[in-house]
């Protein structure tokens, strides 16, 4: 066996065990995405579907859970696909690539869409909480629209094969855009939460809370909203340093297994807000619940308009 034999059965070894820890990862994310996806529509069917709102959120949820199984369709034929070549001829390797890249090709889109629903959700939670601050409302109008741009453009350079350099500096750019509207998003609803418990804590002192009802769903939102943060930060940073290390080395063998868990998690977390707002009907509102059944207006702190 020549060296340049032996280094290449070593690098098609990596690949494969690359490839199937990528593809176990995925399996097991999206039995997880389908726990909290069936509860969620079936918390919502029980409540009912009546008004506008709850039909538009419902639909989003439908569309999620569509496009999250279309993302991991690829996941699953790939593999199946890989195991009818012989690795072990170059000729072999190369008809598995052609044979499996209109499955590649499908891999982005489904992720993006699911992406950009997961932080549309976020936005949307932080913007329902504040309704009276137009600073706030255009400044989450502005990242999001920044996002949806950068990020369709980011994945359109790159199917159409332009610059490298170009595609992959929008793809970078979109990456820290989404963190900045989860992050932005998130901080809006813990500033909310802090300033709702500040004014409702003497209520439910005498009940020994330390949160109202409606203050432990927002703080759910903001406790979940910071993981999917800090999961996303996590990624963008193995994302620069994955584009200056060698082909199948250990940090570009973690980038990959993160990517498909922070994938995994941008469907799961959509699912988690819509089994709060079935659970609390009153974190929709502008105005919070109280345990007596009734309402709690929770002025907002001031914030310039």
């Amino acid at each position: 066996m020549t060296p340049s034999e032996a280094k290449f059965i070593a690098y098609i070894g990596s690949s494969i065990y690359s490839e199937t820890c990528q593809w176990m990862v995925a399996c097991i994310l999206y039995g997880a995405f389908l726990i909290p996806a069936i509860l969620a529509i079936y918390l919502f069917l029980e409540n009912g579907l009546q008004g506008y709102r709850r039909k538009i959120i419902f639909s989003v949820l439908i569309l999620v859970v569509l496009v999250a199984t279309w993302n991991y369709l690829p996941a699953f034929a790939i593999p199946l696909i890989m195991v009818k070549f012989d690795t072990r001829a170059e000729e072999s390797v190369v008809a598995e690539n052609v044979a499996i890249n209109p499955w590649l090709d499908q891999i982005s889109w489904p992720s993006i869409i699911t992406l950009l629903i997961s932080d549309g959700i976020v936005a949307w939670r932080a913007w329902v909480i504040w309704p009276g601050s137009k600073i706030i409302q255009y400044t989450l109008i502005t990242l999001m629209f920044g996002n949806i741009v950068l990020n369709l453009a980011g994945n359109i350079f790159q199917n159409v094969q332009m610059d490298f350099v170009t595609s992959n500096s929008l793809s970078m750019v979109a990456i820290f855009i989404s963190l900045g509207v989860n992050i932005t998003a998130t901080a809006m609803i813990g500033l909310k939460i802090w300033y709702h418990h500040r004014t409702t804590r003497i209520l439910h002192w005498s009940k020994k809370r330390t949160f109202s009802p409606a203050g432990r769903i927002l703080l759910l939102l903001v406790e979940s909203g910071a993981l999917f943060c800090i999961v996303q930060l996590i990624t963008a940073i193995l994302n620069i340093l994955n584009n200056y290390t060698a082909l199948l080395s250990s940090l570009q063998f973690a980038y990959l297994i993160l990517i498909q868990f922070f994938l995994g998690l941008t469907s799961i977390y959509p699912m988690v807000i819509m089994i709060l707002i079935s659970l609390d009907q009153s974190a929709l509102d502008e105005t919070f619940q109280h345990d007596n059944g009734g309402t709690i207006n929770t002025p907002s702190p001031t914030i310039p308009t």
